[in-house]
């Protein structure tokens, strides 16, 4: 007789689905130009350790956005979320609403895979409040305004005179758009070739840098630019100048990083902080005092100079400090006595701050010229040179000492470098005599080759004409000059 067998089946099948969502704008949108487009983010939930699907899908303007096919071979429920990727389209306000694509996937007996009805659902979260949908909105805000001046003639002009009757043409000019200026603007000089990219910012984004930028700092891959007049914090790639994400902050000044965060002097009285991994600003600012300006890090902490910069009537009363910020907390530790008016703060390798105090320009009751202070590492401070604008490599202060008393006119320019240690001066004349700039603003050291950069204005009298960068090598000697945009005021090393 024929031994009896068992037979075992492998069941097998397949199902795809496609999701879906519905991209809506508000209704000012129709002014964007050029039409804005937005991408969209798609990720499985799973649990432990397995790898979640992902994938992208991009729109131009509003519409239905079709995510690629996804393929599975098993029944259980399969649960997706979509959100928006923000990008930097001025005026543009980016969803942060976040759809939930669920699937639930059942074997028929004869191993087929199927979709019941009502197995496929989206619900969208906007907020705390959860509803059935797909649709991803986002609010485009326009402004319309209609500029408007009275003309008048001035003499002893009769209303019957031809000039009276003469017609006159106005130009209206545009100095801004959405809060962003159109002079400022962002150069690069790539030091492997020597080349110099004036406008860097507005090649890469097709927009301008802004209004008012004071300073930059570089944080891995990554520039942050404050722009004061804009109220706005640039984060930028810095291999690309492509703009990674505006952040809105009120009078940024001065910038720093430090432990995973940049740190932002705002000009009405708070030091800020942005998480450089969400790249939002910290819900929380710490009060500080007025018209804070330049600051820096060191010892676990934040330096920020107090000014009180607006109050020169009252000869800086409220400033006169340098206020210490842990960086572990966000608390304030300390608050340090310097000297009138101080604004640049910078670091040494051993810990040591030295502050800029800028005086009076020798226009108070007294006149006050500019000094540095130096703070240890132990709060304690003291008057240390001379000088109205410093940079420090290592264990080296460079000095700017640009002094002009405008009551009596009388002007004092040097260049210097002093041992932070002892303020022994290294270098007497630290830039060749016969090579320096007509009007200097500021100095800047690359901390990688020691080279020296100045920036400054093209005379005395003249911010509005293109300035210079001036390099000079580690011995003083000039390398170059640049060409640059009006009054170059500050200079990044990545």
């Amino acid at each position: 007789a024929a031994e009896k067998q068992d037979t075992i089946t492998n069941q097998y099948g397949e199902i795809s689905f496609q999701p879906k969502i519905v991209k809506a704008m508000s209704a000012d949108s129709d002014a964007a130009d050029p039409t804005p487009s937005f991408t969209f983010n798609l990720t499985q939930k799973v649990e432990g350790d397995q790898t979640p699907y992902t994938s992208t899908a991009t729109i131009t303007g509003a519409g239905e956005v079709s995510f690629p096919e996804i393929t599975v071979y098993d029944d259980g429920t399969y649960v997706y979320t979509i959100t928006e990727a923000h990008g930097d389209y001025p005026g543009m306000e980016y969803s942060k609403q976040v759809v939930t694509y669920t699937v639930k996937v059942t074997r028929a007996d004869d191993g087929t895979l199927y979709i019941a009805e009502g197995d496929e659902t989206y619900t969208v979260k906007t907020g705390d409040e959860t509803e059935t949908g797909n649709t991803i909105t986002n609010e485009y805000t326009t402004i319309n305004y209609a500029p408007a001046i009275e003309k008048a003639l001035t003499g002893n002009v009769h209303r019957e005179h031809p000039v009276a009757k003469e017609k006159f043409t106005f130009k209206l000019q545009g100095v801004s758009y959405n809060g962003v200026a159109l002079e400022e603007a962002l150069d690069f000089l790539d030091f492997s070739t020597d080349a110099y990219t004036s406008g860097l910012f507005l090649q890469a984004n097709g927009v301008q840098l802004g209004d008012t930028p004071q300073a930059g700092v570089v944080y891995g891959s990554r520039l942050y630019v404050a722009m004061y007049g804009s109220n706005l914090v640039w984060c930028i790639d810095a291999a690309s100048g492509r703009i990674v994400r505006q952040i809105a902050m009120p009078s940024p000044e001065g910038i720093c990083a430090a432990d995973g965060y940049v740190y932002v002097s705002c000009n009405d009285g708070y030091l800020a902080r942005i998480d450089t991994l969400s790249l939002e600003a910290d819900a929380k600012r710490l009060e500080v005092g007025p018209n804070p300006a330049g600051v820096c890090s060191a010892n676990g902490s934040v330096y920020v100079a107090i000014s009180d910069g607006y109050n020169y009537a009252n000869e800086y009363a409220n400033g006169f400090r340098v206020v210490r910020v842990s960086t572990s907390d966000f608390s304030q530790q300390a608050e340090i006595t310097v000297g009138m008016n101080p604004n640049i703060v910078q670091a040494d390798a051993q810990g040591n701050i030295f502050a800029v105090c800028q005086g009076n320009y020798g226009m108070g009751t007294t006149e006050v010229k500019p000094e540095v202070w130096k703070i240890t590492p132990d709060n304690s401070a003291s008057t240390f040179v001379a000088a109205t604008s410093i940079a420090v490599r290592e264990n080296t202060l460079y000095t700017i000492y640009n002094y002009t008393n405008y009551t009596t006119n009388e002007s004092t320019l040097n260049y210097r470098a002093y041992s932070c240690e002892t303020g022994a001066v290294l270098k007497e004349n630290l830039l060749s005599l016969n090579d320096l700039p007509a009007a200097p603003i500021g100095i800047f050291v690359n901390p990688g080759d020691g080279h020296i950069y100045v920036t400054g204005d093209r005379s005395v009298y003249d911010y509005n004409s293109p300035g210079y960068v001036y390099r000079y090598a580690p011995d003083g000697s000039l390398v170059k000059r640049y060409d640059a945009g009006s009054h170059p005021f500050a200079v990044v090393f990545k």
